[in-house]
């Protein structure tokens, strides 16, 4: 069985003048989200595996961070011009087929929308399409032993993460625990009244819960920056 991450470059640095877009590279906020997804995949990871990206400064970049937090050889990451060239399906595709298949395990660092097709390209569901934001990981299982045998739709998706959808988990949860807070505070003194406005107490914890993780983001960045 072989096993593909495919990894879009975190946030980088905007396009502009005396920048090429090969030499862009990445923002802390674009570090730190791509140091965060890694942590999480650490101990899922298997040891043998090989690291490949795009030349362009900010995959390599996603790739050197991804690199320090499995233990992987930084000097082991295997450059592909293509990825960033080219960037289509089938560049991938061709990559793929020159692993050696003593690895069992590929993370690919790449760009949209070139590794966004690609995902396309290898889930069994057809129809399948996905922008994988930027510092987002999709993971895919192949029954083939063989990375020369790997072909279009054989895909099994067995992960898709990317930073702003734990940002969602946490608001999420937090809105909840304030709407809960609220109502059973309203409950104690009076159960009809807390009925009545129920719907406007989930509104209100909504905001607050967005209001308190905007904050708490800003906050977390202005400390990143004073370290």
């Amino acid at each position: 069985m072989k096993k593909v991450f495919l990894i879009r470059h975190a946030k980088a640095e905007n396009l502009k003048e005396g920048l090429s877009d090969f030499s862009r590279s990445l923002i802390r906020e674009g570090m730190k989200e791509s140091q965060d997804i890694a942590k999480k995949i650490k101990d899922e990871v298997s040891d043998n595996m090989i690291l490949i990206s795009s030349p362009a400064h900010r995959a390599l970049e996603t790739a050197h961070i991804f690199a320090e937090k499995l233990n992987y050889p930084a000097a082991k990451i295997l450059l592909k011009d293509s990825v960033y060239a080219e960037s289509s399906p089938e560049s991938f595709m061709t990559i793929l087929g020159e692993i050696e298949d003593t690895y069992d395990a590929v993370m690919l660092f790449g760009h949209n929308p070139g590794i966004s097709e690609f995902a396309s390209l290898l889930m069994t569901e057809k129809d399948f399409q996905f922008d994988i934001p930027k510092s987002g990981i999709l993971e895919f299982d192949f029954s083939q032993n063989s990375w020369k045998e790997i072909e279009k739709h054989t895909g099994l998706l067995r992960r898709v993460d990317y930073p702003k959808k734990y940002r969602n988990r946490f608001k999420e949860s937090l809105n909840v625990k304030i709407s809960q807070a609220f109502s059973e505070l309203l409950n104690r003194i009076n159960t009809d009244s807390s009925k009545n406005i129920q719907q406007s107490v989930e509104k209100h914890a909504a905001k607050i819960a967005k209001k308190f993780t905007k904050d708490l983001r800003r906050k977390t960045h202005e400390k990143s920056a004073d370290q």
